[in-house]
């Protein structure tokens, strides 16, 4: 293959990359064939491999592989890659060296000499103030001792930082030790290699303290030191790899190990050990756990070789309970119960070795918990075991394990978590950074024996919940247990009423509100199957069925579709949704509304101006944002203007009560043609600067209102923005739109399905293409959830601008225009409810006072 060449191989794996892309943009694959892919990505995994350095190829291999790109496919995609790969085994060196532990004993290592070179390595330090590992290197004078002697206590030492029972881990004192220990492997012959896995263990320790952003940083450290030669490369990989999985990013996780196994040079048998470990937690968390159970075996043999006991070490005990407490079912007590006793007899056996027994604290914890949900109770000496488990792995890591294991966490604890995640140097990393943060947040809205969860606290799980992962203006405020409420109260007083939505640990919807400066809970039906299920059903076929359902079948499509869901709110004028990821796909203005007077239901949106924000710290940090200072008024739609279709125009007509029919025979013009044709007078009237062309628009650095017009299509799973579509051969991704937007602080789209939200399918985040623009620094999107009528365009456009000008936020104007469309079109919810509003939905055209 030509990515294997050294002089080409870069230029052939982008253009590989591109290829593949073009080919899922295009679904020029068949449903069900998507494992032709897998022999193009081991191609491109097989330079990377060679390229440990290159974070090109990484970035976009990592793209090609990301829901936007190919919907589901990705993560099994890269998983059978890396399976098939490994199918060639690993080839093992002779060498026998153990798997590091503390057991070594300080007289063997701390002798007089290598005492002195530590302290000569340390003062060094101190006087050159600070060095990079792979980059600086101690003088070799500085060591007295042999240079494989002074790393061994080293690296001893950094492993025993912290290691007493109850102590916290002394991070920054460990971080010491280990760039001193890479100052010296230079110098070493036997331990030359120790820098990388002195690197990873450190990074673990970090993401065990939440501090993820640095264990990152210290993996792409790892992948610099490592490209020296194929050994150096495979163990790198191997350790990229272990870093990204704890960080919880397992596509990256599953590049790494394939990266690692597609290098075929022998390692050791203790690296061996922590490859095979690596993937067996891996496909472990990715639910895989038949698979992740047959990769035992193979760990076993190799502790055997290793003179450990494969049988009762604590690692391989805790790798084995870990897939049976998976997989043990909820509501047989006695199964729960048995388990627990194995988990507690294996704990108690680690109890004086905290780095063993952090793992089994954790599983100990998690199964008493659920002997207790399945209505069981814990006995005396299980509890006795885990409540020495967690004096002995620390205060920090002992409130972890208990937020995220227990059924009623406190929510003083659930924040103390939260606050003590680094925050990550891309949004985008931040719902795995907050992965388990978020078990604990659901949690605290169960239902609590003396009633439901106090509303200000519900506010606050919801923001917990809420999509962490789009591109803040500013850097937020620290989070208060009062920030939620507090900041709702300040959205009431301009006007705004809040509501939170989220579902319980137990599936049911939890709906908090504030108005008028007072927070309540609002009590949702319990009915026979819990919401998740009802609104998973739901998610089927809708929002996408909203927009093809005839109008001439009236309402009723909508009234019957939405009372099934069942959702219960306030009757409001003006409201503002926060919602968590899963139902950030709820299209809220649809909810069916039961006025108390008794008098006849509605559509929420019908009545009431509603918009969605990703969080109200994303909403608090873009209000606090600078205004861009642009001006300009543009649009795009890749069309031909025909004078005949602009005939006829009148959006802003006088209009008969009963409405007017739109839908009669156009002929054989194209649908972009046509709505270039009859939105040219609006254009033209407020003085826009229209682009016709044939590809996505240009030119856009000066506007501050974009209208883009354009044809939308899902994926073939019927979920998820998949393409941007123009009537002839333009296709594109929707990135590549939101790039080409850049800084327009508002965006209108018309743009089939352009305002459809899905939840990212890995992790607590959202996929859509308004994210996209808010991370492009967009601060408004106003789109349709569903297929858009081009007749909405060319009757909504008008009265949205007009009252835009006037002064009106983004949220009233699209009330407004929705209104109109409702009067032009007969009141048909899939045109007059079609164009919500995402983002910062209190946005004007002038610069207006922030909250």
């Amino acid at each position: 293959m030509i990515t294997s060449s050294e002089r080409y191989g870069r230029q052939a794996t982008q253009a590989l990359i591109y290829s593949t892309r073009a080919m899922m943009l295009r679904e020029l694959v068949p449903e069900g064939e998507g494992d032709y892919y897998r022999g193009l990505l081991q191609c491109a995994i097989e330079f990377m491999a060679r390229h440990p350095e290159d974070k090109g190829i990484r970035r976009n291999l990592i793209s090609l592989l990301s829901v936007e790109s190919c919907g589901t496919q990705g993560l099994p995609l890269i998983a059978v890659t890396m399976l098939n790969i490994a199918q060639s085994g690993i080839a093992v060196s002779n060498d026998n060296a153990a798997i590091k532990t503390n057991d070594e004993e300080s007289e063997e290592l701390l002798n007089d000499d290598v005492k002195k070179s530590l302290e000569n390595v340390l003062l060094w330090m101190g006087g050159v103030g600070g060095v990079e590992a792979g980059v600086s290197v101690a003088p070799a004078e500085l060591l007295l001792a042999p240079p494989d002697s002074v790393v061994k206590a080293l690296a001893w030492l950094a492993r025993r930082a912290g290691d007493g029972p109850g102590a916290e881990t002394d991070i920054a004192f460990m971080e010491h030790l280990v760039q001193a220990a890479c100052a010296v492997c230079s110098h070493a012959t036997q331990e030359r290699d120790e820098d990388i896995r002195l690197l990873r263990n450190l990074a673990v320790q970090f993401t065990a303290a939440g501090q993820m952003q640095s264990a990152r940083d210290y993996a792409e450290q790892i992948l610099l030191i490592g490209q020296t030669s194929p050994f150096r490369q495979r163990l790198a990989w191997a350790c990229f790899a272990d870093i990204h999985h704890r960080c919880r990013h397992h596509a990256l996780a599953l590049v790494g190990m394939a990266c690692a196994l597609v290098t075929r040079v022998p390692v050791p048998k203790a690296d061996a050990w922590h490859e095979l470990y690596t993937v067996h937690r891996i496909l472990r968390d990715l639910g895989l756990t038949d698979l992740a159970r047959n990769f035992l075996p193979a760990m076993r043999r190799l502790m055997e070789e290793l003179a450990l006991d494969p049988v009762n070490d604590p690692r391989i005990v805790a790798a084995e309970l870990g897939l049976d407490l998976m997989e043990a079912p909820r509501d047989q007590l006695d199964g729960l119960l048995g388990l627990l006793s194995r988990i507690a007899r294996a704990a108690e056996a680690a109890l004086g070795d905290k780095g063993m027994l952090y793992p089994l604290a954790a599983l100990l914890s998690q199964a008493a918990a659920k002997v207790e949900a399945a209505g069981g109770a814990v006995p005396s000496a299980t509890q006795s075991t885990l409540d020495s488990a967690l004096n002995e792995v620390g205060p920090s890591l002992a409130n972890t394990i208990r937020s995220i294991s227990s059924e009623k966490p406190v929510a003083n604890d659930v924040l103390t978590l939260f606050n003590s995640v680094q925050r990550a140097a891309f949004a985008a990393d931040m719902a795995r950074d907050y992965a388990y943060i978020e078990m604990a947040a659901r949690r605290l809205l169960n239902a609590r024996p003396n009633g439901s969860t106090p509303a200000e606290e519900a506010a606050f799980s919801v923001e917990l919940l809420a999509d962490q992962t789009v591109k803040l203006a500013s850097d937020p405020s620290v989070m208060t247990l009062d920030m939620a409420a507090n900041y709702a109260f300040e959205l009431n007083d301009a006007g705004c009423d809040v509501v939170f939505l989220a579902l319980d640990g137990d599936g049911e919807l939890s709906v908090t509100y504030a108005t008028k400066r007072g927070i309540r809970t609002i009590e949702q039906p319990r009915l026979e199957k819990p919401f998740r299920r009802r609104f998973g059903a739901w998610l089927v076929e809708h929002p996408h069925r909203f927009g093809i359902i005839d109008s001439a079948e009236g309402g009723n499509p909508f009234f019957l579709t939405m009372e099934q869901l069942d959702v219960r709110l306030p009757q409001a004028e003006r409201l503002i949704v926060v919602a968590e990821p899963v139902l950030q796909q709820l299209t809220v203005n649809l909810v069916v509304m039961h006025p108390d007077d008794g008098s006849w239901e509605y559509l929420a949106g019908t009545r009431c101006a509603i918009g969605s924000v990703p969080s109200l710290t994303w909403l608090a940090a873009a209000r606090d944002a600078p205004r861009s200072g642009r001006s300009a008024y543009r649009a795009w739609i890749s069309a031909q203007l025909d004078a005949d279709l602009a005939e006829g125009h009148g959006a802003a007509e006088a209009v008969p009560a009963e409405g007017v029919d739109e839908e009669r025979d156009i002929g054989q013009a194209k649908t972009l043609d046509i709505a270039l044709g009859r939105l040219a007078g609006s254009f033209e009237e407020f003085g826009f600067s229209v682009d016709t062309g044939r590809r996505l628009p240009r030119g856009m650095q000066d506007a501050s209102l974009a209208v883009i017009t354009a044809h939308g299509g899902l994926n073939s799973e019927g979920r998820y923005l998949h393409s941007i579509r123009d009537d002839d051969d333009l296709v594109e991704p929707p990135a590549n739109l939101a790039a080409a937007l850049e800084g327009v602080e508002l965006v209108i789209l018309f743009v089939c399905s352009g305002g459809r939200i899905d939840k990212n399918p890995w992790d607590n985040s959202t996929t859509s293409l308004p994210k996209q623009l808010l991370n492009r620094g967009v601060r408004a999107v106003v789109a349709s959830r569903w297929p858009l009528n081009v007749m909405v365009t060319y009757n909504w456009l008008d009265p949205f601008l007009r009252a835009w000008e006037a002064g009106a936020t983004v949220l009233d104007a699209t009330k407004t225009a929705n209104d109109f469309v409702a009067q032009r079109l007969g009141h048909a919810p899939q045109y007059a409810l079609a164009m919500g509003v995402y983002g910062d939905v209190l946005l004007t055209r002038a610069n207006e006072p922030n909250l």
